[in-house]
């Protein structure tokens, strides 16, 4: 899987991710709160990725 691939399956997921929890526990369901979530999830994605892939401290 490229790099695009990938970006686009972690951009579908936080975007999926942040509306189902948006609707389910924000029932006025503000658009910019979900996008911002949205982004959040994705930013922690990449984030987790770069954890998981360092080389371990020994």
């Amino acid at each position: 899987m490229n790099k695009f691939y990938g970006f686009l399956l972690r951009f579908i997921m936080s975007s999926v991710l942040a509306v189902v929890l948006a609707r389910s526990f924000y029932t006025n369901f503000r658009l910019p709160f979900t996008i911002g979530l949205g982004l959040f999830f994705l930013g922690m994605a990449y984030f987790l990725d770069y954890l998981r892939s360092r080389p371990p401290k020994i």
